[in-house]
């Protein structure tokens, strides 16, 4: 009975811990990904091509597009 107790015990001490752990994932914010295309576009502009510029995030998804001017 007591080694019950005590599994059952350090199951939930285990499975209380593992679960207190919350993943974070922090994304690029809207401004710096505005501000980074920009600074691609101008920095192509210079050198006279004429391009759009896109950043994504680590999942690929679209946060800012600028298209050719």
């Amino acid at each position: 009975m007591n080694r019950i107790l005590l599994a059952g015990s350090i199951a939930l001490a285990l499975t209380s811990a593992a679960s207190a752990e919350v993943l974070k994932e922090n994304n690029m914010p809207l401004d710096i990904a505005v501000e980074l295309a920009q600074g691609a576009v101008s920095a192509c502009a210079a050198d006279g091509y004429n391009v759009s510029a896109a950043v994504v995030d680590r999942a690929g998804v679209v946060r800012a597009l600028l298209p050719r001017q």
